[in-house]
């Protein structure tokens, strides 16, 4: 009986040692990491104007000296909606840019994961290399066209799509013109901005546009220029803040106005916080 008893145990211990080997071969592998990512992925970062509910998530890869990729993405979990694919592109964070990689992964609902084995050196280096914008973009059942996005090199750290309307000016402006400002700030402080202006007339051609400090019942004093002439908007700039421009739009009341020729002093405006 005690002979019985020994072997059983000794068997137990085996496939326990046995089953630990697999755990270790499958998901920690001995090969060196020789970068890392985790990224706070967010609807707010995809560059078109959305309805619904916002989307979050965080991606988390590592890349490993045998040219392999191993990543997840952890969805929020009070959705419903179930993870679909994720891309690698190339492109700053108002860039809708070319494919780098594709990241085939395993879903279940709001988690996926998955490795990418036998890249070439070069996309490698691609990927490792913070001069090169690059961006995670991650679609769904319910987006297909993209759930939630965030840059490869730079975690984004404000993003907003401001609303531009005739009606929101001091005093408001009676237009048929409107607008979007995109703009995006990223942990090098760095700001991204595009202007976008719809159904403008021809006879009233805009200017410039600007964003300023102050509440929205207040005009208040230029934070910085946007665009400088109107062969500027619906154009992608980059800008490096200074520390107190960085603060300011984190932090205080400002909004963004676009001026024209009839309207030098606003004729559109929309509120960034």
């Amino acid at each position: 009986m005690k002979i019985k008893l020994y072997i059983f145990l000794y068997i137990l211990g085996f496939l326990a040692i046995n089953s630990s080997c697999n755990k270790k071969n499958d998901y920690t592998s001995n090969v060196e990491v020789v970068r890392e990512w985790k990224l706070n992925l967010s609807s707010a970062n995809q560059n078109v104007v959305t309805t619904g509910a916002p989307a979050n998530a965080v991606f988390n890869m590592v890349a490993l000296a045998d040219n392999s990729l191993r990543y997840e993405i952890k969805g929020d979990t009070s959705s419903s909606d179930r993870i679909v694919a994720a891309q690698i592109r190339l492109g700053d964070p108002l860039s809708e840019g070319a494919l780098l990689v594709s990241l085939p992964v395993r879903v279940y609902g709001t988690y996926a994961s998955g490795t990418l084995t036998g890249l070439s050196t070069g996309l490698m280096d691609t990927l490792r290399n913070n001069a090169i914008e690059k961006y995670i973009t991650v679609t769904s059942d319910r987006a297909p066209s993209g759930l939630v996005r965030g840059q490869l090199n730079s975690n984004i750290v404000f993003s907003k799509n401001v609303s531009l309307t005739g009606g929101a000016v001091i005093p408001s402006v009676t237009t048929t013109t409107n607008g979007t400002a995109f703009l995006r700030i990223t942990s090098d402080s760095v700001l991204h901005s595009r202007v976008v202006i719809n159904n403008n007339d021809v006879s009233d051609p805009v200017l410039n546009a600007t964003i300023n400090q102050g509440a929205a019942s207040a005009n208040g004093p230029l934070l910085l220029n946007l665009a400088a002439s109107g062969s500027e908007f619906n154009v992608s700039k980059r800008m490096q803040l200074t520390g107190s421009a960085y603060s300011a739009l984190l932090n205080n009341n400002t909004y963004v106005t676009v001026n024209s020729t009839l309207y030098p002093s606003g004729k559109l405006r929309g509120q960034i916080r």
